[in-house]
């Protein structure tokens, strides 16, 4: 499932809240389902991986200032990687869209089957 006319989804700290890029390059390195994983990414990235699960697929980048997360094409692969990575931060973690159809805080939900309902509602509530 790809989200209506979203490219990218923003994981973004709140605050002076960062990742842990510790806990995030072992997250990466723990599942298997994370490919490619290179430190001193593309850009302004410190680390990316691609992400792949079935048919659906992500790349994760974190930005050196550790406060965001950019995931590209936005689907159920990429609300996969939002909910495992936002336990690399002790702080409050929003989803967001480029769009800006949805706001999220990530610390309400538990599964992928939540989060994808939230993005969906935010999504019709902005339309």
């Amino acid at each position: 499932m790809t989200f209506m006319g979203t490219n990218l989804l923003l994981c973004v700290v709140d605050d002076d809240g960062h990742f842990s890029l510790d806990c995030i390059e072992r997250a990466f390195n723990a599942d298997e389902r994370f490919l490619n994983i290179q430190r001193e990414g593309i850009g302004q990235s410190v680390i990316e991986a691609e992400f792949v699960d079935g048919n659906d697929q992500t790349t994760a980048r974190v930005r050196a200032a550790l406060n965001v997360i950019s995931l590209s094409r936005a689907g159920d692969a990429a609300l996969t990687v939002a909910l495992i990575l936002r336990k690399c931060c002790a702080g409050a973690v929003r989803l967001i869209d480029t769009n800006y159809s949805f706001d999220i805080e990530m610390k309400d939900f538990a599964t992928l089957d939540e989060l994808r309902a939230a993005v969906e509602l935010g999504q019709e509530d902005s339309g």
